[in-house]
């Protein structure tokens, strides 16, 4: 089975007899090991060029063994046609030659961005809004898309590519609409927003859920696989509070990937343990969750056990203890034990790690986790069979 087929198959009732292997957070991945991945230049990445993106996603679907991969939009058609990029003695530009611009590029910093330039949204809580106009000033309203144009330039050539030329999941990346708040007012904004005005958050959210549905159209457009809900930072409120504000956006966001005929992987980041059937009632076609850390448990066989084969889970190997320091044979164990956790949930299981691969982790440790999976995946198929 390629790739793809193996997480597809998750996804059907009777589950994959070959669990899909992957890491949460792929593009992390690449930006802090490109060297290690391919070697080709690191702009390669934004080029347009479907040669010079085909060379890298070879390379990093080579070097890792990841049955996924995110795909995004690229420039149009028209618009790579007037680019070229040019390495000089100072960097690497990229020229415009039809706007005639050239633009300084920045080779994307391991870790991220350089935090010395770094800023974060702080609203003061006497300044939040007050009213839904105050609200629709502060959130854009949603610009419609338009799949016919979309497709018309060319701005799905690079997907359209993976699709043609490698057998791996395809999928896209949203925000659920609450966890997008803190991007708009901050962390304590967020907090004292969802507590002061629980109705003036609902129009809130409802706007950002607007153009999130806006973004799914996209991905679907890209002819991707499925979609990566992304939940951060809300096992800070209540289980009521989530279940009555968030439980329905993140439900809203489920029924429309479906309907663009893809599949919901819901991402959620922080301690569900009492939230868990909230979170089983999204209706997500695949949960994940992080690892066990910041003072909680999350463990896959106790999730399995709720989760009862209705819908996929996927592995939470340690990505910052073990995948990089471990030794093998207890890497091997714990990729045993989850294994066996996903036959229990029906076969309905895909493994990954609980967070992105660390910057301290070799590329050759990743690959090796991967033909891991893959050789116990084979060993218990033999024990049971």
């Amino acid at each position: 089975m390629t790739g793809r087929e193996k997480i597809q198959a998750a996804f059907e009732p009777e589950g994959s007899p070959e669990p899909g292997v992957v890491t949460c957070y792929d593009t992390i991945f690449l930006r802090d090991h490109w060297r290690e991945l391919t070697a080709v230049p690191w702009w390669y990445a934004w080029s347009g060029c479907m040669d010079d993106e085909e060379a890298w996603i070879g390379d990093f679907l080579d070097r890792s063994g990841l049955d996924w991969l995110t795909v995004k939009s690229c420039p149009a058609r028209e618009q790579r046609a007037a680019r070229r990029f040019e390495p000089r003695t100072d960097g690497v530009w990229l020229m415009d030659d039809h706007a005639g611009t050239e633009e300084r590029l920045s080779e994307p910093a391991v870790s991220g961005a350089d935090t010395s330039s770094a800023h974060s949204v702080h609203t003061d809580p006497d300044q939040l809004p007050a009213t839904p106009a105050d609200v629709d000033a502060r959130i854009a309203a949603p610009q419609p898309f338009c799949r016919e144009s979309f497709l018309a330039a060319g701005r799905h050539d690079t997907a359209a590519m993976v699709a043609q030329r490698f057998q791996v999941f395809r999928y896209g990346h949203i925000s659920s609409p609450l966890w997008r708040l803190y991007s708009v007012f901050g962390y304590e904004g967020m907090m004292v927003f969802l507590t002061r005005d629980p109705g003036l958050v609902a129009h809130a959210t409802q706007r950002i859920l607007a153009t999130t549905r806006e973004q799914i159209r996209m991905i679907a457009a890209l002819g991707a696989d499925g979609v990566w809900i992304e939940e951060c930072l809300t096992d800070q409120i209540s289980p009521g509070m989530f279940r009555a504000l968030n439980l329905p956006l993140v439900q809203a966001c489920v029924h429309e990937i479906g309907a663009m005929g893809m599949k919901s992987v819901y991402y959620y980041c922080g301690n569900p343990n009492d939230r868990l059937q909230a979170i089983i009632d999204s209706g997500a076609d695949a949960l994940h969750f992080e690892e066990s850390k910041k003072d909680f448990v999350i463990d896959v066989a106790s999730i399995v056990s709720q989760v009862r084969g209705r819908c996929v889970v996927c592995g939470n190997l340690d990505a910052i203890g073990l995948l990089p320091k471990g030794p093998e044979a207890n890497l091997r164990a714990e990729v045993r034990r989850q294994l066996r956790a996903g036959q229990a949930n029906s076969n309905r299981f895909v493994m990954s790690t609980g967070s992105p691969i660390t910057p301290a982790t070799p590329v050759e440790r990743v690959r090796r986790y991967a033909d891991m999976v893959r050789e116990e995946a084979r060993a218990l198929h033999r024990a049971g069979s």
